[in-house]
């Protein structure tokens, strides 16, 4: 019995590791066997959401910055963050490749510096364990490694591209591949075709049975108001890919500008709660906002038409003409914006110091802190010498 029970093991952990696995069905399994067998348990990512070799799809409207939100995903990984948002990722430093097929790469390398910048992460600590393949107008470089030498993205949309992903897939190593955006892979098909999408979703089944990576791809909402759709709807095009995941982040607008919802659905864990995020202009980068999770519909899009567009750093230049209180300063920026977005536009116009802090003196060796334009502060500080040499008359109550 020992030995059956071996042998199914082996059948149900080997199912799907060769092209020939692929094209006949797998052997019945008896139930009794099955549940004798020790499997090996799947290795979670992202705790709850997203797990090794499965596929995971990100899903958002257009300009809702679906790609600066996967870049963030796999910068977490490989960064050794410990979190992404507010879900946990498991204590594991994962090897991640970035598929970007849409973004010229000198943009990209600004991006993909600034938001590592801004979340801590020091470029040492991504050494062999963040991978990039900038997939617009690509070709190899000279001194590219030979493995990528042999992908070419004149092939993507062919199960030639799903070999090749997986030769680099297995020599680096890699735990996690995001590709971005999905429709990119598909190419001149039509997306509301199931025929255009088989090939694409075909060898991300190839690549995760055959590597056990976790495939995440990035994809577009149709036209309209999202919210009016359910949520597993609201991907364009075919139904077939918003059903053939193993996880879905459904990024929605906010009843309120400058807010996003995501909605997890997952296949494998309980469900989660969706949760309201922003997008922190100055730095780059997602973080979770403390408001409720109301998705954006037709009914509740007129409560936000009436609210300004979203607070810039340069709405924030604006409030200052002359040199003023800090505090007061910060008061008037949490008038326009939330408390985090306003500590983020502050520490990008201080540090690029497109303004600057004074110290105004004050009695016992305390002073107020000031904030202004930089070339109105030495005539500040003259202002201040001049009232401390000429203190204004006061009435002596005695």
């Amino acid at each position: 019995m020992s030995s059956v029970i071996s042998s199914i093991q082996q059948q149900i952990e080997q199912t799907g590791s060769t092209k020939a696995d692929r094209n006949r069905l797998p052997d019945p399994i008896d139930a009794a066997v099955f549940l004798k067998a020790r499997i090996t348990p799947v290795e979670p990512i992202v705790r709850g959401i997203i797990d090794a070799g499965t596929k995971v799809g990100v899903f958002g409207p257009s300009k809702a910055r679906k790609s600066f939100f996967g870049l963030q995903l796999a910068l977490s990984l490989a960064g050794g963050k410990g979190e992404f948002l507010k879900w946990q990722i498991a204590p594991k430093r994962w090897r991640v490749l970035v598929v970007q097929l849409e973004i010229m790469t000198p943009f990209f390398h600004d991006r993909l510096r600034r938001m590592a910048e801004y979340l801590g992460i020091d470029p040492m600590v991504l050494t062999g364990q963040l991978y990039v393949i900038n997939g617009r107008g690509w070709r190899p470089a000279p001194q590219a490694p030979s493995f990528l030498q042999g992908l070419d993205p004149d092939k993507l949309n062919t199960p030639d591209f799903g070999e090749q992903l997986v030769e680099v897939t297995r020599k680096l190593g890699v735990d996690v591949i995001l590709i971005d955006p999905l429709y990119k892979v598909v190419g001149d098909c039509d997306e509301s075709s199931p025929a255009c999408l088989r090939e694409p979703l075909r060898f991300f089944d190839q690549v995760c049975e055959e590597t056990g990576a976790c495939m995440i791809y990035i994809h577009h909402y149709g036209k309209g108001v999202g919210g009016d759709r359910q949520t597993i709807d609201r991907g364009v095009g075919s139904g077939i890919v918003a059903r053939d995941f193993d996880a879905g982040l459904f990024m929605s607008e906010h009843r309120d500008p400058g807010l996003l919802v995501v909605e997890p659905i997952v296949r494998n864990h309980r469900p989660q709660e969706p949760i309201t995020i922003e997008f922190l202009e100055p730095l780059g980068y997602f973080a979770v906002s403390e408001k409720a999770p109301i998705v954006r519909t037709s009914q509740n899009r007129s409560n936000a038409s009436g609210q300004s567009k979203a607070f810039t750093v340069e709405d924030a230049m604006d409030l200052v003409t002359d040199f003023i209180p800090l505090k007061v300063y910060d008061s008037m920026l949490r008038e326009h914006t939330s408390d985090r977005s306003a500590q983020a536009i502050r520490a990008d116009i201080l540090g690029s110091e497109r303004l600057v802090r004074l110290k105004k003196p004050g009695s016992g060796g305390h002073g107020i802190m000031y904030v202004g334009p930089p070339n109105k502060a030495r005539s500040q500080l003259e202002r201040w010498k001049q009232q401390e040499d000429n203190p204004p008359y006061r009435v002596d109550p005695t």
